[in-house]
């Protein structure tokens, strides 16, 4: 006689592995997804990286710009390969895994360009720096002269 139990056992511990495949199928696909939506993004990040590096090494020549071009490049390779394998093996999103080298690559490069501009002067004026502050007053100004008006009576 068959213990149906264990024929239950046996078919819950089948179906189990079939939706662990199944999970690894896509969370592949998913990762694959979100890789060529960040990979698109990255253009854009690298463009941060651009002006900071050239002005970095104005004497270096084409060379160093270059080289430390693919240095950067480099370490944003092996961070995006490094959360695929995570999120290849379930142990972070994919969101996260393929976006984390755009959001941290994305806030160097926005650093690198607020250093920059806090470093140069312009021949035309200020820089983004200066416009803030510009822009807080402007604002600041037209709220006083919004209350000091006074009021129009027919």
């Amino acid at each position: 006689m068959v213990d149906t139990t264990t024929v239950y056992q046996g078919a819950m511990q089948s179906a189990g592995l079939q939706l662990l495949a199944q999970r690894e199928i896509l969370d592949g696909l998913a990762v694959e997804i979100h890789k060529k939506f960040a990979l698109s993004f990255a253009c854009l990040v690298f463009v941060l990286f651009g002006p900071p590096i050239a002005l970095r090494f104005p004497r270096g020549g084409v060379g160093v710009t270059i080289g430390v071009s693919i240095v950067v490049f480099g370490l944003y390779y092996v961070c995006l390969m490094g959360g695929e394998a995570l999120a290849d093996k379930g142990r972070l999103p994919a969101y996260v895994a393929m976006w984390i080298a755009n959001v941290i690559f994305a806030l160097a490069g926005i650093a690198l360009l607020w250093r920059v501009e806090s470093t140069t002067d312009t021949s035309r004026g200020g820089g983004l720096r200066d416009w803030w502050a510009d822009r807080k007053v402007r604002r600041q100004l037209e709220r006083e002269s919004r209350t000091s008006r006074p009021a129009v009576t027919p």
